[in-house]
Formats: C-alpha cells, structure tokens, sequence
C-alpha cells in the first residue's frame, strides 16, 4: 500500500538506443515474504554486478547506464519474467552464467517516485503517465518492459527526511 508522503517528483520521455539487458531471470515462485528482496542480497554479497559493470565503459551510452535494474518482462499471453541486472551496450559480450534479452530502439517513461522503503516500490505512476500523455506500449519486439532503475545517489542516499527516489522506467513503442 502506498504511503501518503510518496508522491511523483517527475515523469520525462528519452529515447533510448538498441541496447541489452543482461542478468538473471527469476520467476514469481521465487520471491520471500512477496519480494526478490533477498535475491538483491545474494547479488551483492555474491559481486554479481562487478562482471556488469565491466561491460559498460561509458555510462552515458544511454541516461544512467550504470543504474543496477530489476527488470519486469511482459508477455502477450500474460506470462511475466523478473529479472535482475543491467542494461549494456548493444555490442557486448554476455558474460558466462548471465542470460540477455534484446531491448529494440525506442522510448522510456521515466517516472521519479519520492519517499521511503518499501512505500516507493508500490508507487503506480500509469494514470500519472497518461494524463500527461504518455502511454505504455509494448516495444518492438512485442513485450512491456518495465524496470526499476536503482541510480546513486538519488536511491542510495536518502535525504535528512529518511526519502530517496526509486526511477520507475516503462519502455515504450513510441518516439
């Protein structure tokens, strides 16, 4: 249930060059207490960002490339897939143990959702998107793409108030 101080700072559009998503998929079955909560502990005791972080040497090969993502991926015939890691160049090598999905050339929504753990990860920003215009499509390649963009320091240093501000990123059919 959302928190009454979460709220929507911001809501942009970018355009967002053919890239990857590289890391691990995971299924609904393997969430604890309703999260991947204890997934994202494994990736960071185990380093499993460092290989990722290796395959990006420019971050500004799209608007923060070296944000560390959980990634949903929804199909047409409602099936649905979490995954986590990072969005990479185009061109890069999938290190051994991680999978990848293509990301087509297109756009993204992003939406910047103010307030504390856990309220901001409940924050729907669709009929915010919508009343200004902006409309959640699947991309080229035939799926919703929603991520959760995990950028330092707007998430990692929460501000006097205990707030920080989680990206909620929905890729999009349109330029």
């Amino acid at each position: 249930m959302e928190n009454s101080t979460t709220r929507l700072l911001k809501t942009y559009k970018v355009d967002i060059p053919a890239v990857k998503f590289v890391g691990r998929k995971y299924s609904e079955e393997e969430k604890k207490d309703g999260t991947f909560g204890r997934l994202w502990s494994e990736w960071f005791a185990g380093g499993w960002f460092e290989p990722l972080e290796a395959l990006i040497e420019d971050p500004g090969f799209i608007e923060d490339g070296d944000a560390y993502c959980g990634m949903s991926r929804i199909f047409d015939d409602g099936t649905w897939e979490y995954w986590i890691g990072m969005i990479v160049p185009e061109s890069a090598d999938v290190p051994t143990g991680y999978e990848s999905f293509a990301i087509p050339a297109c756009s993204a929504v992003t939406n910047w959702v103010y307030g504390k753990e856990p309220d901001v990860y409940f924050h729907c920003c669709l009929k915010d998107m919508e009343e200004q215009g902006y409309v959640w499509t699947a991309i080229p390649s035939g799926e919703r793409l929603m991520t959760e963009r995990y950028v330092c320091p707007r998430f990692t240093d929460p501000d006097k108030d205990g707030n920080l501000i989680l990206d909620l990123v929905y890729f999009t059919d349109y330029k």
